[in-house]
């Protein structure tokens, strides 16, 4: 049985997830096989093995296996059917950057949490932290139409070294280091701006602004990066695409 369209996402893990859901669809793999061990694909695929997780759990979500303990990842289904729900192929998918605009960093600092700070952005009252403060400006114009906190914890921002390139975002950075971001968390409110945020962002104090939280994740919860983006309202729009996903048959 033929597999239905999968995401054609790039990243290492959706490729691997791909190659062995084709595997599992030719019978390769039949129902009741146990696929290789994480080792036996890491070094097949010459990837990481937390690559590897991330292929398997996309495979345990399409429910094409499932994974027993003591025994390793059984086939359980040879094909899938779809279902409405949010499915990216990227991170950037997800954001949705544009590349028609540009960020500038108007202050960096390091900074060590304390309790609101660790309760408001993440980790633990000590930790020590660089703050960047970044507006995003349209290459057409000199308005900028975002302001933003950025967080990175003080051992990820070493690894960035100078934080280089301001025209690439620092999760792409990040992960250019060796680190992968398995999992964003987003909350979007609505705030009054600050009154240096409404000076910066050319509107009045009294007028209300769109807040985007997100924490960038690696495996097992361990924070890369957290944002506080601040965008007018009237100017603000957020686009996101409903796509078909999988679903288990059997």
């Amino acid at each position: 049985m033929a597999v239905g369209t999968m995401s054609s996402g790039n990243a290492k893990h959706a490729v691997i997830a791909r190659s062995l859901a084709n595997e599992i669809s030719l019978g390769i793999y039949p129902i009741g096989e146990i696929l290789p061990s994480e080792s036996e694909l890491s070094g097949r695929f010459e990837v990481s093995r937390h690559t590897v997780r991330a292929a398997l759990r996309t495979l345990q979500e399409l429910g094409l296996i499932a994974s027993q303990p003591g025994v390793g990842s059984v086939v359980r289904a040879n094909r899938y059917d779809a279902q409405y729900t949010q499915s990216f192929s990227s991170v950037e998918d997800l954001l949705q950057y544009t590349r028609t605009t540009s960020f500038e960093t108007l202050e960096r600092s390091e900074i060590v949490a304390d309790a609101d700070f660790a309760n408001t952005i993440g980790g633990q009252p000590g930790d020590r932290w660089w703050q960047l403060y970044m507006v995003r400006t349209p290459k057409e114009s000199d308005t900028p139409v975002t302001v933003a906190d950025i967080f990175i914890p003080y051992g990820v921002g070493l690894a960035l070294g100078d934080f280089p390139n301001p025209d690439i975002p620092i999760f792409e950075q990040i992960e250019k280091t060796g680190v992968s971001i398995v999992e964003i968390e987003q909350q979007i409110s609505a705030a009054m701006p600050t009154d240096k945020e409404a000076r910066i962002l050319g509107i009045e104090a009294t007028q209300p602004v769109l807040v985007i939280m997100r924490r960038y994740l690696a495996e097992h919860g361990r924070l890369l990066e957290v944002t506080r983006t601040v965008h007018p309202a009237e100017s603000f729009s957020y686009h996101m695409d409903v796509r078909l996903a999988p679903q288990r048959t059997m």
